[in-house]
Order: structure tokens, then sequence, then C-alpha cells
């Protein structure tokens, strides 16, 4: 394969990750911030995920977004580090108070960032 169908093949990939995983980081990026307290002892819940094995601390949370109340699952991968009454910071969709968003790192911005750069290096040489 020469140089020119790698570059193409690897920004149609990017493209199509980039379909993929944006949204879900647009969620994150746009979501609005607010304080809750836990009010459960929490929960391990274990799933598979790309062939690894992991688990989620889940944890009954209740905030107040403009006044109104929402109760609503939170969860962190580090078991058992918080307990009740403990105060985090939990981030929801801004049209949608009750749906809490997950946090996590911009990994398809990043991935977009580096492709881009290795596009760039790969056209000089």
């Amino acid at each position: 394969m020469d140089k020119r169908a790698a570059i193409i093949t690897f920004v149609v990939i990017t493209i199509i990750l980039s379909i993929c995983y944006l949204p879900s980081e647009y969620e994150y990026i746009t979501a609005q911030k607010t304080k809750a307290v836990i009010c459960s002892d929490g929960y391990t819940q274990r799933f598979t995920r790309f062939g690894s094995k992991s688990s989620h601390f889940y944890y009954t949370v209740e905030y107040e977004v403009d006044g109104q109340k929402y109760v609503s699952q939170f969860y962190q991968t580090k078991v058992g580090t918080l307990q009740k009454g403990n105060i985090v910071t939990l981030y929801y969709k801004g049209s949608n108070p009750e749906k809490v968003v997950e946090v996590s790192l911009p990994i398809m911005s990043i991935f977009i960032l580096l492709s881009v750069i290795a596009v760039i290096r790969a056209c000089r040489n």
C-alpha cells in the first residue's frame, strides 16, 4: 500500500470513529455541573466492555437544579471510596437535569488531534 492510500484509509477510519464517539463527548462538554449528596451505601455492577472485565460502584445521589430536587445514579470506578453523606461534583444534561452525564476523557478529540498531526507529518515526508 502506498503512502497516499494509507493516509486516506487512516482519515476514513478517523471519521468513522468520530461519528461513533463525538456525540457522547459533546454531551459531556455541554453538560452542566452541580453538587450532589450521596444518599446510599452503593452497590457494585460488573460488566464486560471490549473484552475486558470491569466494575463500577453505583451510588444514589440527590441534587438540586433550579429549585427542583432530583435523585439519580452516580458511579465511579474506584470501588467503595465514597460514603453516604459525601458531596460529589455531578454533571447533568442541561436540557434534561434528570440525566446524569458520565465524566470521561475526550478520547476521540485527542485521537483526532493526533491523527491530524500524523497526516501532516506523513505528507511532509
